[in-house]
């Protein structure tokens, strides 16, 4: 069954993107040829990206954005491709939001990993040899984790 948080399941977001319709969430993932998991589509009519307030994660990571689909800020259609994993993209594993030290979260849109979220940390803290590790199964078990310093 798959992980349908609503939106009140999740922390505030505070500088999120213009709402989003239903066709608007389509459109992008046709033009992305993904179809973004529930709980993550949810997140995304709910809020649109941003920034979660709490932002740390349990684990000692914070999260500084998560992107919107919109031309005002932190553009999904344009971050949505990884520098450090350029294959992830075209595995259907786009780029959904970032640290403050540039490293990405990326969520898992195809195959046995759908839903996944993925950290592609730059500073190496958590680098496995692959260079990506798997944080959370599902985007809301991700948010599920913000806590507060």
């Amino acid at each position: 069954m798959p992980d349908t948080a609503a939106p009140q399941d999740h922390p505030l977001m505070i500088l999120n993107g213009p709402p989003l319709s239903e066709e608007e969430v389509a459109a992008f993932e046709q033009r992305h040829k993904v179809t973004l998991p529930e709980d993550y589509r949810n997140f995304m009519l709910a809020w649109n990206g941003g920034m979660p307030n709490p932002e740390l994660f349990g684990f000692g990571v914070a999260v500084t954005e998560f992107w919107s689909i919109s031309k005002e800020r932190g553009n999904l259609d344009q971050m949505c491709e990884s520098l450090d994993w350029p294959e992830a993209h075209a595995e259907g594993t786009p780029v959904i939001g970032r640290d403050v030290c540039g490293s990405e979260f990326l969520l898992a849109t195809r195959g046995d990993k759908c839903g996944t979220v993925y950290f592609l940390d730059r500073e190496e803290t958590l680098r496995p040899s692959t260079g990506h590790v798997e944080i959370a199964p599902s985007f809301s078990h991700l948010m599920s984790h913000l806590v507060s310093e």
